[in-house]
C-alpha cells in the first residue's frame, strides 16, 4: 500500500519538519517514509495519523476496488451498513481459519 503523506502534508501547508516534530520522529526519517524509501512501523503510523489528525487508514491510498466498495457502502442506511460490516467480518474470519 502506498502512503499519501505528501498529499496530507501539502493540504495542511506543513513542512516535513513540522510533521516530524508532531509525530516525534526525525525529519530525515519522515522524508524517507514520505518518499517511499522506508516503511513506517505501526507505532510511527499511529504517530503520523495523530500528527495529521486522521485515522491511520487515511494515511494510505486506497486501491480502486476498495474505493468502489466504500462508495457503495456510503449509500446504504445505517442498519444496512451494519449488516454489510457483520458479513465482511464473518467472511474475513472464515478466511483466517
Amino acid at each position: 500500500m502506498t502512503m499519501r503523506l505528501r498529499e496530507l502534508r501539502d493540504a495542511r501547508g506543513m513542512t516535513q519538519q513540522q510533521v516530524a516534530d508532531l509525530a516525534g520522529i526525525s525529519q530525515p526519517y519522515y522524508q524517507q517514509i514520505e518518499t517511499g524509501k522506508r516503511r513506517a512501523n505501526e507505532r510511527t503510523q499511529d504517530a503520523l495519523a495523530k500528527a495529521f489528525g486522521v485515522p491511520v487508514t487515511s494515511l494510505f491510498v486506497q486501491d480502486d476496488e476498495v474505493t468502489r466498495i466504500a462508495s457503495v457502502i456510503a449509500l446504504l442506511d445505517s442498519e444496512d451498513r451494519q449488516t454489510v460490516l457483520a458479513l465482511a467480518q464473518r467472511l474475513a474470519g472464515s478466511k483466517a481459519e
